[in-house]
């Protein structure tokens, strides 16, 4: 969103320490388990990389001493000025995504959730975040079997952080096509209050689809366009519509339109503030596989410019009482001279009247 640096320079650091896609559910690779090096770097700036995980960044003593201190103790003057860079060019990312499946389980209940696997995937990914770290998962493939998930074979990664992005990601190299089955279970652990989940699938290869928002900082009242639709033919859209959730947490869908070769849809938001918005098309293909994919998107919804209305209005009325003012000083001073030559001609006549 920045279009003037005036001269800026600016610096950021990429954790990369996965390297396969198998072991990073939540973005592409290399990563830091939560921000891929490909977004750090998505406009031009000065870009260092180090293998250290995402929940370390900001602890890490070797980020301290090798990358922030340095930058810290740079000289005033020896950061140079740097021209203005291109603007980026669009980036059309690979990694591709299920709709987020969310719910909330008591003890003693468990939830199966079918995720739909279409073919030519090199790699399906899966990620929970579980605040509570309490729920058991069972993942079966599309042929029924039971996965046991292991580090070596399925990039099983365990994050031991209840503010990190999720707790468990696992994956598959070349999932058979089909339903996947995944159970989550309350145990023994599971708080009494019971325990919230989100689960979400991103996909390496097959289709993938492809979003247009703006914008994506609208004023109050602004449409905003959504438009999507999938860059293969043969695939049968049996649902699409936009999740939108407010800053106050309410929920809206908006059902999108097939138009002029998209899924299309217009939106105002309501209250100023951060909305996210799940894009979400999904049906079959033409042999009659099941295929889903979503993305997601971030708007911040400005204030209406109530202060630009307020300055103009005072502005409009300034300008009408001075033209009001400068009327009546006007009439006013043409009514003295009138006076003043009407008393300079009695005068006159007065003089005239004088004996001699």
């Amino acid at each position: 969103q920045i279009a003037q640096r005036k001269g800026v320079p600016l610096h950021a650091l990429a954790g990369v320490p996965i390297q396969e896609a198998l072991k990073s559910p939540c973005t592409g690779v290399p990563s830091d388990l939560a921000v891929s090096r490909e977004s750090v770097g998505a406009i031009p700036l000065h870009l260092t990389e180090m293998a250290i995980l995402h929940t370390e960044l900001n602890t890490s003593p070797q980020v301290f001493e090798g990358y922030v201190r340095p930058l810290l103790q740079t000289a005033p003057g020896n950061f140079a000025t740097e021209p203005e860079p291109p603007p980026p060019a669009p980036v059309n990312l690979t990694q591709q995504f299920t709709h987020t499946y969310e719910g909330h389980l008591s003890p003693g209940e468990s939830q199966e959730l079918s995720i739909a696997i279409d073919p030519g995937l090199s790699v399906a990914s899966f990620a929970l975040f579980d605040p509570s770290r309490s729920l058991s998962v069972t993942v079966r493939g599309a042929s029924g079997k039971v996965i046991e998930l292991k580090a070596e074979e399925n990039g099983l990664t365990e994050v031991d952080d209840p503010q990190a992005l999720f707790l468990l990601g696992y994956g598959c190299n070349n999932p058979k096509a089909g339903i996947w089955r995944i159970t989550l279970q309350t145990t023994a652990q599971t708080p009494a209050t019971g325990a919230s989940y989100a689960l979400s699938a991103s996909f390496q290869g097959g289709a993938r689809l492809q979003v247009q928002v703006s914008p994506l900082l609208p004023r109050l009242g602004q449409p905003v366009q959504f438009r999507a639709a999938f860059d293969q033919q043969g695939i049968r859209v049996d649902q699409a519509q936009v999740r939108l959730r407010g800053p106050d947490g309410s929920q809206e869908t908006l059902p999108l339109s097939f138009i002029e070769g998209a899924y299309q849809g217009m939106w105002r938001a309501t209250q100023p503030g951060l909305y996210s918005a799940e894009i979400n098309l999904s049906g079959h293909t033409d042999e009659g596989d099941p295929i889903e994919r979503a993305a997601y998107y971030t708007l911040e919804a400005q204030p209406a410019q109530r202060r630009s209305g307020l300055i103009y209005g005072l502005s409009c009325a300034a300008i009408a009482f001075i033209g009001v003012f400068t009327l009546v000083i006007f009439r006013m001073r043409l009514s003295m001279a009138r006076r003043v030559e009407g008393a300079k001609t009695d005068s006159d006549q007065d003089e005239k009247f004088i004996p001699g």
